[in-house]
């Protein structure tokens, strides 16, 4: 289970044990991107929580050069929405300004990192990559040391909500460039 996804774990553990009686249910927390795929492919876990990008790009081999075929989908809960949020005052208004900027896409190893890494590649952005948290990349757009950052998640935080107050802008993505990234990223 997602550490973002605390508050969803003892009502599932509580509605499981109950439902499965004879079945022993345990909740194991994991951090980011690949650890739970490593979990259901190994027999560490029996269900995990993932971003759809995450397990098709695991399914398909593309995660790390290995497929999981371990992997089956149950059930698609809410969509999650990616953000590209970019320092304010900058000059950066379409995805394409992106290119050459310092930009953060999340935690190495994570699903925001997979997700930006996918992007960017599927529009040919090239761009000054590094892989901070949340709150660390938030600082440091703040601090005008970074020009954008990806994050993956329902918002608003506080920080988020400072971000956006402080001038920072969510940068919208065309409905073109969506298909772009979809022709080469089903």
């Amino acid at each position: 289970l997602p550490q973002q996804m605390p508050l969803l774990g003892s009502p599932l553990a509580a509605a499981f044990s109950a439902a499965l009686p004879g079945v022993d249910v345990r909740f194991m927390t994991q951090d980011y991107g690949i650890d739970p795929v490593t979990a259901l492919q190994s027999g560490k876990a029996d269900i995990a929580f993932l971003y759809s990008d995450t397990a098709y790009l695991a399914f398909v081999g593309e995660l790390d050069g290995q497929p999981y075929d371990r992997l089956r989908g149950v059930a698609e809960l809410d969509p999650t929405p990616i953000y590209i949020i970019v320092r304010g005052g900058s000059s950066i208004h379409t995805l394409d300004d992106l290119r050459g900027q310092r930009i953060s896409l999340g935690a190495q190893g994570s699903s925001t990192a997979l997700t930006g890494e996918i992007a960017l590649e599927a529009l040919g952005i090239t761009a000054t990559k590094s892989h901070q948290s949340f709150l660390e990349a938030a600082s440091k757009l703040s601090a005008g040391t970074l020009d954008a950052l990806f994050a993956i998640g329902i918002f608003p935080t506080a920080r988020f909500k400072d971000l956006l107050s402080g001038g920072a802008r969510i940068l919208s993505l065309s409905e073109a460039t969506i298909a772009r990234v979809h022709r080469r990223h089903p």
